[in-house]
């Protein structure tokens, strides 16, 4: 995953040509491979390919993978409240970062798939309800949330200020930022 962070960051190129182009006037995008462990390629170079290609195609939003659920209806604070659980971590505890990902729904319409690279090849990272931490007030089964609901972004903690407390570096979620 880390992999697909740097390759999108280090590709060339503009997202819109440096003509005077708009962005409708690109052409659309079509359907895009997927990578397997038997591609001549490296991953990197893989991604790096996508996301030059994906820059010079126009962008159309994916659908929602969403349904309409009670978690439509979760106020923002109790939304707020759903935490990830610090004892289910994604990467082993003795490294000097950490991974953790959000709560499906919420501000977030479009989720994400976060895809784990091992030595034995890529594997998509299924939605459990377990890995959080609800509220009270929040039934985790009555938010009809299944394996293939993906994640509302994900943050990359390190220890900064404090050496007992993990802050945040990167985050993604809806518009990126960081």
């Amino acid at each position: 995953m880390l992999v697909s962070l740097a390759a999108l960051l280090a590709c060339d190129g503009p997202a819109v040509s440096s003509t005077t182009e708009s962005p409708s006037a690109l052409p659309p995008r079509s359907a895009e491979p997927d990578w397997a462990p038997d591609d001549r390629r490296s991953l990197f170079d893989f991604i790096t390919d996508l996301a030059a290609e994906r820059a010079r195609t126009r962008y159309t939003a994916p659908p929602s993978r969403l349904r309409a659920t009670p978690s439509d209806t979760l106020s923002y604070d109790a939304y707020r409240e759903i935490q990830f659980r610090d004892d289910k971590p994604l990467w082993r505890t003795d490294l000097p970062f950490a991974l953790q990902l959000d709560h499906p729904g919420g501000p977030t319409a479009t989720p994400i798939e976060v895809v784990l690279v091992s030595p034995t090849g890529p594997q998509l990272l299924r939605f459990d309800s377990l890995r959080f931490a609800y509220p009270r007030t929040v039934n985790p089964v009555r938010l009809n949330l299944d394996a293939s609901s993906g994640f509302g972004g994900l943050r990359i903690l390190t220890r900064m200020n404090r050496p007992d407390q993990l802050d945040e570096v990167l985050s993604f979620r809806g518009a990126s930022y960081f």
